[in-house]
């Protein structure tokens, strides 16, 4: 049964879990368990040259530059997200997961300045 007004867009369900160790398990609709975890990758691993700009987040006097990295994992695109900062570098797991690379970049856009800040601090 569907509310009205819903859209058909899927939704992720973010649980703590202590048997999930470090990790968030994603529960997704179609019955898939993702174990997410928010670290931050070693900086050789981080490949700017597969993410777009997305733009930058400033305050005070720090300016984070935000890109979005996506890859199609069999049949859904993921995504995740990497801060820069000068040498400084923080990005989060393969956080979204949607059909096509395009649909990721929709969800990406639906973040507000606000939830970025927050996505980023809790990446330190």
């Amino acid at each position: 049964m569907r509310l009205p007004g819903a859209s058909k867009r899927r939704i992720i369900v973010l649980k703590a879990s202590a048997s999930a160790g470090a990790g968030w398990p994603l529960s997704l609709p179609f019955g898939i368990l993702l174990t997410a975890l928010m670290t931050t990758p070693s900086p050789d691993t981080i490949d700017l040259s597969n993410a777009d700009h997305m733009g930058d987040l400033a305050r005070g006097g720090t300016t984070w530059s935000v890109h979005l990295e996506t890859r199609q994992d069999g049949p859904v695109a993921t995504g995740r997200v990497h801060f820069v900062a000068g040498d400084v570098r923080r990005s989060s797991a393969w956080i979204f997961r949607e059909w096509s690379a395009q649909d990721v970049k929709a969800r990406f856009a639906e973040f507000s300045p606000l939830e970025l800040w927050r996505l980023l601090e809790s990446l330190s």
